[in-house]
């Protein structure tokens, strides 16, 4: 690697550096160990080298599925037959990048912090998908930056690097509901060992840990396909959508940081809700008992 490949790859690295550092100095009540959120840092950066040669391989067939339609100019300009074949061929390649990269990201946050003793705050979610995200986005936007040189690294700077964080944020949001939601089913579990009277209402934790999955991917084929679509409407579009991205992430970061607390305090508050009603059952089944014996003596 010569003097400009390696100057370019370290000023590549700062817009990950960066919004890890705000979002970690937004931890508030308790900060994460350092050997934990380096490990997930370099997990991130890791599973970008199967996530490339994954992408590489499907976009293989998507072009070989769409080969009768593409036609390539002798300069080396791609267009196709159709407008709907482009559609559709910029539609599929956008999901299937996006599946493979939140798979592998989300595989990280699951298999390293979903039972980690130190996911006890909201915030936590947070800062461990945002890590994972920017070891990913990190290491992406360095290959880019030495492939294309100065112009990409500057527009992937406010756009693709920060993109990956907003993907991280609506799996961390989601991820952290599941975790409490799920210390809160355990503590109801708990409490039904103890009582007949309570039943169980915290059933449906799975769906949360769905939509930590299905959201980021959604929004990330979103991101892709208005960006890579080359129509003056979409482009507009993604504009805003990014912008969006920017404000409802930036804004739920700062509310989540305000409003941590811990999870299982959370998941206690949730499980007294919910069960609320429970002095008033015991009181009166305690008066029907009463009542039934008083009609038995008479």
């Amino acid at each position: 690697m010569n003097h400009a490949s390696l100057g370019i790859s370290l000023i590549a690295l700062v817009p990950a550096v960066a919004l890890c550092a705000y979002v970690y100095f937004k931890d508030r009540m308790e900060k994460e160990p350092i050997w934990l959120l380096a490990v997930l840092l370099l997990s991130g950066a890791a599973v970008y080298f199967p996530a490339l040669l994954l992408e590489q391989t499907f976009g293989g067939w998507i072009d070989s599925a769409f080969a009768e339609k593409m036609i390539f100019s002798f300069d080396g300009v791609l267009t196709f037959t159709s407008e709907g074949s482009r559609i559709s061929h910029s539609a599929i390649f956008a999901v299937i990048i996006a599946l493979v990269e939140e798979t592998l990201k989300w595989a990280l946050l699951f298999f390293i912090t979903a039972k980690s003793k130190h996911f006890n705050y909201l915030f936590d979610g947070i800062v461990y998908s945002t890590f994972i995200s920017m070891g990913f986005a990190a290491v992406e936007n360095i290959r880019y930056a030495v492939i294309d040189g100065w112009d990409t690294l500057f527009l992937r700077a406010v756009t693709s690097v920060p993109g990956h964080l907003f993907f991280g944020i609506f799996m961390g949001c989601c991820f952290t509901i599941w975790h409490t939601y799920n210390e809160a089913k355990n503590i109801e579990k708990d409490m039904i060992g103890s009582s007949p009277l309570i039943k169980p209402k915290f059933r449906f934790a799975p769906l949360w840990l769905v939509l930590s999955y299905v959201m980021p991917a959604a929004v990330h084929a979103i991101y892709i396909f208005a960006g890579s679509y080359d129509s003056r409407p979409v482009t507009i579009f993604y504009c805003i959508f990014v912008l969006a991205l920017y404000v409802l992430c930036f804004l739920n970061i700062n509310r989540m940081s305000g409003d941590d607390t811990s999870s299982e305090r959370l998941a206690y508050t949730w499980v007294i809700k919910k069960h609320l009603d429970l002095e008033n059952r015991i009181e009166n089944l305690t008066k029907n008992l009463i009542s039934e014996e008083e009609s038995e003596n008479e």
